[in-house]
């Protein structure tokens, strides 16, 4: 992988962590949805995929 690319991923993760930690309190179907309106970007037109995994209780 490019230097460029992996520090831009690491900072992606990251971001994604933070936002998920922030979220964490809400019901599934809200986190999921304000994760990915948080993470993704505004001029992105791309089809975004997010897979959660529910341990069972």
């Amino acid at each position: 992988m490019a230097p460029r690319c992996v520090a831009w991923c690491a900072g992606g993760r990251r971001r994604l962590r933070q936002h998920a930690a922030a979220l964490a309190h809400r019901p599934l179907a809200s986190f999921t949805a304000q994760l990915l309106r948080r993470v993704r970007p505004a001029d992105s037109d791309d089809d975004v995929a997010l897979r959660v995994f529910v341990p069972p209780v």
